[in-house]
């Protein structure tokens, strides 16, 4: 008898821990909504409140050392989401691959590892209740079936973009949720008695309070994670100097060409994949678009990134724009205003001339589209995103690409191109700047889907956090965040942090099935 009421005991202890959720952006609402429904006592901790920022946290906070595409305004309950275009997509599986790079493990799991609760995500964000190989076959089996073998079609999806605060507001009032909004997270700690984690958290009135829970789950930003860890130095161990707040990553993409389609069965397959003002190819399910990659080989000797191809409308590319913006900090309020006036007639003859060329090409048969391409990033060592100084707040963002990254693009420009010209009655072009690794390193503008700092990984000299995401070395402490990855993608990160955090949430600890 005494048995039976200490297992029941036990169980009841094990499934209402308190879990602090530091964090109020998509993946954080999300997991803590998974917490809830396990049963669990949850805090949810955001520096922001649910319309603004706070000066806790905000742009201010970061020294840009190179270009960044951060909105101002992301640092409030819903993070992102509330000014994304609520594009979702699934990590390919090349994409959990090893980099061809010796300081660098692959990750500790592969696709299959996250296939079900990409399936679930899908079916909860009503994009569909069915894989991506799924979606093809019931949307695009013809356009498919007229690839050759060394091209595949990719799927990305949308989902509502107020999705995540309508979420949050879902939950708002749940009995076992607390909300502390203007509290930044400044350093986690030890307990020096029992298991339990402390969290400093300063508020808005710049008082410092303490509290304690069982369960820490760090779902900041890439930065901030980052940021967090490195503030707090008795989590932190030697080995972590070597990769913690470095190997950030991005994604490129850019316009890198146009195609012209002449024969009428591929104007009918281009006309079926281009992607509208929206990215969207269809409306189905808030809409998908599609694109075109080279398929990876099996046993390939070199370890090809992740790259594909979109269809879009033409987009003009305006040169006295370009110049303006190369030369905005020395042209001076005379030069603003002959820049604006000349734009402005550049902007109308560009208009003219499109609309003639649109009825050209109509009266000759022929379809004209913009080629955009999605690159992923070789991880890189020298691209940072650390702390200035451990006692402040000051974030220095200075985000790298590799030679390396370079060169397999430029290597994977000119395949497609082979292949694509071999197989339609098209002819691809290519600008000059996207046909060589110099031209390709001015191409494309700033990003903002950063991933990588606090990487995952079996080894503690090359890792921060284990394949559970849980911090080496301090149990029951998490890093939930596109930070983990220990390689990326071209891929929108946050689909795949949902996907971490419901993983997660059926480990031992967070799960009631334990």
């Amino acid at each position: 008898m005494r048995g039976k009421l200490f297992d029941r005991f036990f169980r009841c202890r094990l499934a209402c821990v308190k879990v602090a959720v530091v964090g109020g952006g998509p993946v954080g609402i999300y997991f803590a909504k998974l917490c809830l429904d396990q049963g669990h006592n949850v805090t949810l901790i955001e520096s922001g409140n649910l319309h603004e920022e706070s000066k806790l946290l905000n742009k201010k906070n970061y020294v840009f050392n190179s270009p960044s595409a951060m909105p101002a305004g992301v640092h409030r309950i819903g993070g992102g989401s509330t000014l994304w275009r609520a594009r979702i997509s699934e990590f390919q599986q090349l994409d959990f691959e090893n980099k061809d790079n010796k300081e660098f493990e692959q990750w500790p799991f592969g696709k299959d590892e996250l296939a079900s609760h990409y399936a679930n995500l899908y079916k909860l964000l009503g994009a569909g209740d069915f894989s991506d190989e799924e979606f093809l076959a019931r949307h695009f089996s013809r356009e498919s079936n007229l690839l050759p073998q060394s091209l595949e079609m990719r799927i990305f999806r949308f989902c509502k973009a107020d999705f995540f605060i309508k979420l949050f507001k879902s939950i708002q009032d749940h009995p076992n949720l607390d909300v502390l909004e203007g509290h930044l997270c400044k350093k986690i700690s030890k307990s020096e008695f029992g298991s339990e984690i402390n969290l400093e958290l300063l508020q808005k009135s710049s008082n410092l309070i303490m509290q304690s829970f069982d369960s820490v789950v760090i779902s900041c930003g890439t930065l901030q994670s980052a940021a967090l860890l490195e503030r707090s130095e008795s989590l932190v161990t030697p080995g972590f100097s070597n990769v913690l707040g470095k190997y950030l990553m991005e994604h490129l993409e850019g316009y890198v060409g146009k195609v012209w389609v002449f024969r009428k069965e591929d104007r009918k397959f281009f006309e079926s994949m281009e992607l509208d003002n929206e990215n969207r190819a269809i409306k189905a399910f808030h809409g998908a678009g599609v694109a075109l990659a080279l398929r990876s080989q099996k046993g390939a000797h070199a370890r090809k990134i992740n790259v594909h191809f979109e269809f879009r409308k033409p987009m003009p590319i305006f040169y006295f724009q370009e110049v303006k913006e190369k030369y905005t900090f020395s042209i001076g309020s005379l030069g603003d205003t002959f820049f604006r006036i000349i734009i402005f007639f550049e902007r109308a003859v560009s208009y003219v001339l499109r609309r003639l060329r649109s009825i050209l090409y109509k009266i000759v048969r022929v379809n004209l589209y913009s080629v955009y391409v999605k690159a992923e990033e070789i991880p890189f060592k020298e691209s940072k995103g650390c702390l200035a100084d451990a006692d402040d707040n000051l974030l220095i963002y200075e985000h790298q690409v590799s030679d390396a990254t370079y060169e397999k693009l430029c290597d994977a420009i000119s395949n497609f191109q082979m292949v694509f010209n071999s197989h339609f009655r098209a002819k691809i072009k290519f600008y000059k700047k996207a046909r060589s690794v110099t031209g390709l390193r001015t191409i494309f503008g700033s990003n903002w889907h950063p991933m990588g700092t606090t990487r995952m990984g079996s080894s503690i000299s090359n890792s921060i956090v284990n394949s559970d995401l849980q911090i080496h070395g301090t149990p029951n402490c998490y890093v939930l965040s596109a930070s983990v990855f220990p390689t990326g993608s071209n891929s929108n990160p946050t689909f795949t942090t949902l996907a971490l955090a419901s993983r997660l949430s059926e480990t031992e600890f967070f799960s009631k099935s334990q």
